[in-house]
């Protein structure tokens, strides 16, 4: 009897340990909308960050629109050439411990992009500017009793509308290019630079852990993601995301056990004896 009540309680702290490490989320549609600017963060298990930047080529409407193969593959080009320049503004600006990559076609998700290759941390701190201070200025709030929750919050890496136009800006300036050079319809260029209104914002961030969550998780290609996703409308009205981490307020669990095991051994005594005096009357 008493092993049971020590292994009831075992059980119960088991489950709650349990409950920390697990998080029920649906990946959204949206996260394979081709029609979408994709800030992608993933970090290895040696400190290594490679934080992508991707463009929408927008393949389907251009098809849509009845332009052939060979006019997307046009449209392509200059898209490249001014997401390239782009890369080049930032391997100017690259210091020790980071690299750029060169631009390259994302077959999966039709968007052309870049990496920017940090060695650490301190790199990727050091290529944007940021201090310590601006890292710890996160908006930090607790809750829970058995389960601590630290919830933080912090800024979406495109924290406005206005930084959400340039880069629709990008695309943009490779459709006026493309149109003026080759000709193109101007009403078709219209239409396809409307679709643009309709882009989503992306950002996904992967390490080997899972130690700090998001509302929205799932894993691949052996890491932990956490997604984010708005609309320009939405980063209009809420530039903020939220990541939190749970943990068990040991003390409690402790406590607890300092009383309810007694309890439990307490109960089984009296039950116990109980039993003996109904059997020896």
């Amino acid at each position: 009897m008493k092993k049971s009540v020590y292994a009831l309680f075992l059980l119960i702290v088991v489950c709650a340990f349990c409950l920390v490490g697990c998080s029920k989320n649906e990946v959204p549609s949206q996260i394979y909308e081709k029609n979408a600017f994709r800030i992608l963060r993933q970090v290895d298990s040696n400190g290594k960050i490679n934080l992508s930047y991707i463009f929408p080529v927008n393949s389907e409407k251009l098809e849509q629109l009845q332009f052939d193969e060979t006019d997307v593959k046009i449209y392509k080009f200059y898209l490249s050439t001014y997401v390239s320049a782009l890369a080049d503004k930032y391997r100017e600006m690259a210091g020790e411990g980071t690299k750029i990559s060169k631009c390259v076609y994302y077959t999966d998700v039709d968007g052309v992009g870049f990496i920017l290759e940090f060695d650490d941390l301190q790199a990727q701190k050091d290529f944007f500017k940021v201090d310590d201070e601006q890292q710890s200025d996160l908006n930090t709030q607790t809750s829970g009793f058995f389960i601590k929750k630290v919830e933080m919050k912090t800024n979406f890496p495109i924290s406005s509308a206005e930084a959400a136009e340039n880069l629709k800006q990008v695309c943009r300036l490779a459709m006026n290019t493309w149109s003026e050079q080759n000709q193109i319809d101007k009403q078709k260029i219209e239409s396809f630079s409307s679709c643009l209104e309709e882009s989503l914002f992306i950002y996904d961030t992967a390490s080997p852990t899972n130690s700090l969550k998001s509302n929205v998780m799932y894993e691949g290609n052996g890491l932990k993601h956490n997604l984010f996703i708005k609309s320009q409308e939405e980063i209009s009205q809420n530039a903020q995301i939220e990541f939190f981490i749970t943990y068990p307020n040991t003390a409690i669990w402790y406590l607890s056990a300092l009383i309810l095991v007694p309890l439990g051994m307490l109960l089984t005594f009296l039950l116990e004896k109980r039993k003996v005096s109904k059997s020896h009357p």
